[in-house]
């Protein structure tokens, strides 16, 4: 084969890769919801799972169950904290009010964050930490579990790095969001750390209007 051809085809090859990824990327951003990715920087897998909480016999702060029809057929962005907790807990609060503070109100989705510490998280010590935190918010709800199903959750989800529940202030735990579809599906995980509030507001209303009902 001659040089000319052989460059003529490394060429035509350039080019052909170049229009391939452009092809990706339309379709990552079209359908990117559809895809669970890693976003943060967390060097975990993701877990491959759905939203089915509701037999978990989760009670929020007004010590109401939460129900199935609370869950269904809604986002649901979904958290881990405990109320004694003094690194994480205050920034991820922090990240999730600024977006419960910013997002559309049109847009129906559910805040949820689960206690890893059900023994000493009880209503007045979460409810210091609602006034303390200064939240005010009718779909934000703050519960907690029996320790069997935390243990599960904390397990499913590595929350902590040895999988406990909580037992002291000073285990270490991992500051990611959850977002949930209205299907139940896992769709995407955030850091929950200052500047990605945008992103999830942004994401968060996309994915309101992009994915149907279940």
């Amino acid at each position: 084969m001659r040089v000319r051809d052989t460059a003529l085809l490394r060429k035509l090859s350039q080019r052909w890769l170049v229009s391939v990824s452009f092809v990706l990327m339309l379709l990552a951003g079209t359908f990117g919801f559809a895809l669970y990715s890693n976003a943060g920087g967390n060097d975990r897998a993701a877990p491959n799972t759905s939203l089915s909480l509701a037999s978990l016999n989760l009670i929020d702060q007004d010590g109401r169950k939460l129900k199935r029809s609370d869950l269904q057929d809604r986002l649901v962005l979904m958290n881990f904290f405990f109320t004694s907790c003094g690194s994480a807990c205050p920034v991820q609060t922090a990240v999730l009010r600024e977006v419960t503070e910013n997002l559309d109100q049109s847009v129906d989705v559910l805040f949820l964050s689960i206690s890893i510490a059900p023994l000493s998280d009880t209503p007045d010590a979460i409810d210091h930490y609602l006034e303390k935190y200064e939240i005010h918010r009718d779909n934000w709800k703050f519960v907690t579990a029996s320790v069997e199903n935390t243990a599960e959750l904390v397990q499913r989800f590595a929350v902590t790095l040895d999988n406990a529940v909580v037992k002291d202030d000073l285990i270490d735990h991992r500051n990611m969001g959850y977002l949930f579809g209205k299907s139940g599906a896992l769709m995407q995980q955030y850091q929950l750390i200052p500047g990605m509030s945008k992103r999830l507001i942004r994401e968060i209303a996309e994915l309101s209007v992009l994915e149907p009902q279940a």
